[in-house]
């Protein structure tokens, strides 16, 4: 019975952290790939400089975004189960 819950828990559950995730690893993988790119190699460019890091900035903006917003699904899928009528096991 606890294996069956545990399973109907997952599935409920993992659809919002999964697809947030998959974004923030697409966006890695793209970012890197960037980076890589020997546009970047230029270090006289003020300009240039000043975009990589607004773009890093940004990034670390998401990763606080995605650890966030991983908190408030964990959140209200445990008021879910605990106060509705979902709870009642």
């Amino acid at each position: 019975m606890l294996g069956k819950l545990f399973k109907h828990e997952w599935r409920s559950f993992s659809p919002a952290p999964t697809v947030t995730l998959i974004i923030m690893a697409v966006f890695s993988i793209l970012l890197t790939g960037s980076f890589m790119t020997p546009v970047w190699d230029d270090n006289d460019n003020i300009f240039l400089a000043l975009f990589a890091g607004m773009i890093i900035m940004a990034y670390v903006f998401c990763l606080i975004a995605v650890a966030i917003s991983i908190i408030i699904c964990t959140a209200v899928r445990f008021y879910k189960n605990l106060f509705t009528d979902e709870g009642y096991l």
